[in-house]
């Protein structure tokens, strides 16, 4: 059996393979993220009561992924990049002073505008 956490990290990639990743996720809501998370819990508790504690390991790792998923989505458009430390190279947005998320960006990851050189 893998390390849980392993199973995780190959299943988000499966759902990024399959689905398309951040370009297919950031059409959803939080809301439905929840509620897909919510489904497959429902399917694990199911295959538990059913003693198929295999299919229901299967089912967790999949819900943890989608959480994964909606925490990713959450971070990409609802917070600023400076809040989780990824301030880089001393560029700062000229619109609104955040600092850039890649090194190889011209624009706020933010507001989309210019950075100050």
């Amino acid at each position: 059996m893998n390390s849980p956490i392993n199973d995780v990290i190959s299943e988000r990639a499966r759902q990024d393979a399959k689905w398309g990743g951040a370009s297919h996720d950031d059409h959803h809501t939080v809301a439905e993220f929840v509620q897909l998370i919510e489904d497959y819990a429902g399917w694990a508790r199911t295959m538990a009561g059913m003693d198929s504690h295999e299919k229901a390991r299967n089912r967790l790792i999949q819900v943890a992924a989608l959480a994964v998923a909606a925490c990713e989505y959450i971070d990409r458009n609802h917070f600023p990049a400076s809040q989780y430390g990824l301030v880089s190279k001393g560029k700062a947005c000229l619109a609104c002073e955040q600092r850039e998320a890649t090194p190889d960006s011209d624009y706020c990851h933010d507001c989309k505008s210019p950075f100050n050189r």
